[in-house]
């Protein structure tokens, strides 16, 4: 095994939403037995170059909505420092930017919505694993 190309400062949470929908609880609180749909998300990822060995990348990540059918929205914002060294190809520092890191923050991302959620009248949010090799 090699060590990696890439390296990363701490990741910074730099937006976190979570609101619970109202209506939700109260069709729910009326009607116990329905069922709960589990939320939806997207993702999407931003960056910006500050040299060209350094980007700073932020992945979005949005849950649920406000609509009747979902118990709740969550919206989360998460970013890192990368680097990489002078060898490295463009293709590379692409797959870097694209696939690389954004797998990195999604892994320090999902603790956080499934701490949250787990506080909620709801069962716990476990974001799926996300293939970023699929634009």
């Amino acid at each position: 095994m090699k060590v990696s190309k890439l390296r990363f400062t701490n990741p910074v949470l730099h937006t976190f939403k979570f609101d619970i929908n109202e209506s939700f609880i109260l069709s729910y609180e009326d009607r116990p037995s329905r069922v709960i749909k589990k939320p939806t998300y997207t993702t999407s990822i931003s960056y910006k170059d500050i040299n060209s060995e350094t980007a700073f990348v932020l992945l979005s990540i949005n849950i649920g909505n406000k609509t009747a059918e979902m118990p709740f929205e969550c919206i989360i914002k998460i970013g890192a420092e990368f680097s990489w060294d002078s060898t490295s190809t463009k293709e590379e520092i692409d797959t870097f930017k694209s696939i690389s890191a954004p797998a990195h923050l999604m892994s320090y991302a999902r603790p956080i919505i499934a701490m949250i959620t787990s506080m909620s009248p709801f069962p716990t949010y476990q974001l799926p694993f996300i293939n970023f090799t699929e634009h």
